[in-house]
């Protein structure tokens, strides 16, 4: 899908601005002495005798693409404080509706809710999030693609110059599902494996693991422009299954592989035996950052959103707040109920 131009949204912050990419679907951060210079820059009041920080500063633009004739400025902060004026990222569960009933669901997804945001809110999601400066969208269900309107909803974010991500189990997917997916340019297509074989059947169904596989061969093959992750809730059945799955990972030529941790939510009350205590789960975390693989591993608390600062290095990044949960991220329900992340319900 190609954006009708390449636009720059300029957004301060008490830290001093981000620019958001529309083109690498990127967002940059920059202290307050570099943003003053910025702020000159993007407004065309700037002399040709550049000191050489400034030039340094202009070049750093240009080469990251930052520098166009299409600048959008986002009203800036009032007054300085120790906050985000808006979130980074948005997380939305489309749906409730689902075509599996997995042990480990936070959501406990299943039945669509009667509730569920109609195309034209969801449209109005979308122009409050742009409105805002908030640029990446996370769906996840339920099932998204049980949703009939689901393109249409990419789409117009995508036209709103908003970076969109989905989280499916994969069932549904085929040739042409992938050839949307692939004329849509999404951030990434994450799809969910929760363990080998036997484990995963065991979680989602039976016969579920090799349907998930061959429809993430189906992806690889007709999806080629959006980066390809596997995401692995770490339980108890799998907890020891993550160098197998780091290399079925690689086998498939995906991009990433997520992992996060199982959490005493919706279905897994009934499931507890899925849970893992505090020591196993530091276990796993120290063994698997110490595995090496040529695609990326993205473990709790790492953050996948580039920094790039100019200046001072004891300057407050985003990122670095502790908790994202209502600090750069939020969490809408497929009803519309707002919250700091899923886990306040």
């Amino acid at each position: 899908m190609k954006l009708a131009n390449h636009k720059i949204f300029f957004h301060e912050e008490f830290f001093g601005s981000r620019i958001y990419n529309t083109k690498n679907q990127e967002e940059y951060f920059f202290d307050n002495d570099s943003t003053i210079i910025i702020k000159k820059i993007l407004s065309s009041n700037y002399k040709n005798n550049l000191t050489l920080n400034e030039l340094k500063i202009k070049n750093e633009l240009i080469k990251k693409g930052l520098l166009t004739s299409d600048v959008v400025c986002i009203k800036g902060i009032s007054e300085k404080n120790d906050g985000l004026s808006s979130p980074l990222r948005v997380s939305l569960n489309i749906t409730r509706k689902c075509n599996l009933r997995c042990k480990h669901c936070f959501s406990d997804s299943g039945n669509p809710d009667p509730n569920e945001l109609t195309t034209e809110e969801l449209f109005n999601l979308i122009d409050q999030m742009k409105d805002a400066g908030t640029f990446f969208l996370a769906i996840g269900g339920g099932e998204p693609l049980l949703r009939d309107d689901l393109f249409r909803i990419i789409k117009y974010a995508r036209e709103n110059f908003i970076a969109v991500s989905i989280v499916t189990n994969g069932l549904l997917i085929n040739k042409e599902i992938a050839k949307k997916f692939d004329e849509l340019n999404l951030n990434t297509i994450t799809v969910s494996i929760d363990g080998l074989e036997k484990t995963h059947d065991q979680v989602r169904g039976k016969g579920n693991f090799r349907k998930a596989i061959n429809k993430i061969k189906i992806l690889r093959k007709y999806c080629r422009t959006a980066p390809l992750a596997m995401r692995v809730t770490i339980n108890s059945l799998n907890i020891d299954e993550y160098k197998e799955l780091i290399r079925l990972a690689e086998k498939l030529s995906l991009d990433l592989i997520r992992f996060t941790p199982i959490l005493l939510f919706g279905r897994v009350k009934d499931n507890q035996d899925l849970l893992i205590n505090q020591n196993e789960y530091i276990r796993f975390l120290e063994n698997t950052q110490n595995i090496k693989s040529k695609i990326e591993l993205d473990l709790p608390g790492k953050s996948r959103i580039k920094i790039d600062f100019s200046g001072k290095d004891d300057i407050v990044r985003p990122g670095e707040f502790g908790c994202h949960c209502g600090k750069e991220a939020c969490w809408i329900t497929q009803s519309g109920d707002f919250y700091p992340c899923i886990f306040f319900r």
